[in-house]
Order: C-alpha cells, then sequence, then structure tokens
C-alpha cells in the first residue's frame, strides 16, 4: 500500500513540477506586452537557477534519472526566463513599502506551494531527508508569500482579504470607508 502512495506522490510531484516550469510563460508574455517588468519579481525564477543545480547534484549522487532529467529541464527554463526578465528589468518597488501584491506571481506561488508540499511529502514516504529539507524550506517560503496575498490588497485602492473579513465581521462596509477616508 505505501509503495501505491509513493507512486502516487511521485506522479503528482513530477507533474505539478512540470506544470510549475510552465508558469514563468503566462508572465514573460505579460511583460513583453508591457514593454518591461514593471514592479514584477524576478525572485523566483532566479532561485530556480541556484536551486536545480543542487538537485541535479543529488540526482547523480542517488542515480536518479527522472531527478537528473527534471533539474535540466528546471535549469534550462529559469535560465530562460531569467534572461528574458533581466531583458526587460527596470528599478522596480518592495512589496512591503508600497502595501499591496499587485507584483507577486499567484499563480507561480501557489504552484511552488504545491511542488514542494508534494516533494515533502514523497521525501516523508521515501524517508529522505535530503529531500524533505529543501522542500520545507521551499514550502516555508511559498507560505509566507501566500500570507502576504491575506494581509495585502491587489492595489492601493482595494481591501486586503484579511480587511474584508474584518468589515464583515464588524459590519463596515467599504462605501463607508471610502467615505471616511475622503473627508480626512
Amino acid at each position: 500500500m505505501l509503495e501505491i502512495i509513493t507512486s502516487i506522490v511521485s506522479v503528482l510531484a513530477l507533474t505539478f513540477t512540470i506544470g510549475l516550469l510552465f508558469c514563468g510563460i503566462p508572465i514573460c508574455l505579460q511583460v513583453r506586452r508591457q514593454g518591461h517588468v514593471g514592479d514584477i519579481s524576478g525572485f523566483p525564477f532566479i532561485t530556480g537557477i541556484l536551486v536545480s543545480p543542487f538537485w541535479l547534484r543529488y540526482g547523480m549522487l542517488q542515480n536518479d534519472l527522472l531527478l537528473i532529467a527534471m533539474n535540466i529541464a528546471a535549469f534550462a527554463f529559469m535560465l530562460a526566463y531569467t534572461l528574458f526578465f533581466l531583458h526587460y528589468s527596470k528599478p522596480k518597488r518592495v512589496v512591503i513599502r508600497d502595501r499591496e501584491v499587485s507584483t507577486l506571481p499567484f499563480a507561480l506561488i501557489s504552484v511552488q506551494f504545491m511542488v514542494t508540499l508534494l516533494w515533502l511529502l514523497y521525501g516523508g514516504l521515501v524517508r529522505d531527508v535530503f529531500i524533505m529539507i529543501p522542500a520545507a524550506t521551499g514550502m516555508i517560503l511559498s507560505v509566507i508569500q501566500l500570507f502576504l496575498f491575506i494581509i495585502f490588497p491587489r492595489t492601493k485602492e482595494d481591501l486586503s482579504p484579511l480587511e474584508k473579513l474584518a468589515h464583515w465581521f464588524t459590519g463596515r462596509s467599504r462605501s463607508r470607508n471610502l467615505e471616511e477616508s475622503s473627508e480626512k
């Protein structure tokens, strides 16, 4: 039974990892349409370039053809995305300073969370701490980024989901808040 679960989790991890590799395409298309990166962060792509050689080396040590192939592909995709990103780069703002998440790629972060969760689960099933530690680290970083989507609004004109929930509990409406802020 454990072998079946391990096989299912490994197939899901592989599938989501492949999906993660393609998540940069919509971001690059958006950048190309805009003609610049604007405030979009290239950090996920740079992270992919830095992490994939370590996973590739680990795949070689384990003689795991799946890990080897996946990380050669991951490095190639992330390198291409990073070069594309650098080509269109200009100075950008920081999410925390601006208190909005319009610059964060929600789809990419969500898929990254799923990928790291699946690899963490797979690492636990095969009892491999060398898979579990980096997967857990990636998952924690993804959770932190996803948490930003809860506490900050999409744009400065919006309310964050946390603010909307607080207003729902207190019975305050958005229109009343806008009226109060325009009176100040």
